[in-house]
């Protein structure tokens, strides 16, 4: 038995035969149209300068920690502090991952903030942080990804309708969906 969420992505996929490239550039410029990657990921779209960018997006959130906690722990003198690379890199796997871990850690973080303070002195403070480090910095990276895959699709017809053939995206119209 096939899943609800198949026979939608189906139904879409159809849908999508359909839909020109001026209309899907008007309707993403509109807000009224929303552009699934399906069978592959966004950074197969795009080359160039684009490429580029984005891997340099991937080695910030890959390799700040590393960069960051070391010497950080080295001058304060504080070795507890190279922890921070494990909460980074959890945080990034969990954004990764679409898990809502960032959500139980940013409760736990709010109520020991308003329990004993806000001071840099603190793991739970400064663990807090290297944990919205890696989360953001890869949903940075995430959103460059997805923007510059657009980007290519919009400057590129042939790419767009390549992507159409091989089932590669699939466009939802928010207004018909």
């Amino acid at each position: 038995m096939r899943h609800p969420t198949d026979e939608m992505l189906q139904q879409a996929l159809e849908r999508t035969r359909n839909i020109g490239h001026s209309d899907f550039v008007r309707g993403m410029e509109a807000g009224s149209f929303f552009c699934l990657f399906v069978s592959c990921e966004p950074y197969e779209f795009f080359r160039g300068r684009r490429k580029y960018v984005f891997i340099a997006f991937v080695i910030l959130y890959a390799l700040s920690p590393i960069i960051i906690f070391p010497p950080l722990a080295y001058f304060i003198n504080d070795w507890w502090l190279l922890l921070g690379i494990a909460f980074s890199y959890l945080a990034s796997r969990a954004a990764a991952r679409e898990w809502n871990v960032i959500l139980l850690i940013a409760c736990y973080g709010i109520g020991a903030f308003l329990a004993t303070g806000f001071h840099f002195s603190k793991y739970i403070v400064i663990f807090f942080l290297c944990s919205l480090l890696g989360y953001f910095l890869f949903q940075l990276a995430e959103m460059v990804q997805r923007f510059f895959a657009l980007e290519a699709l919009f400057d590129d017809v042939d790419l767009y309708y390549d992507a159409i053939a091989q089932n590669k995206i699939a466009i939802f119209d928010r207004q018909h969906n």
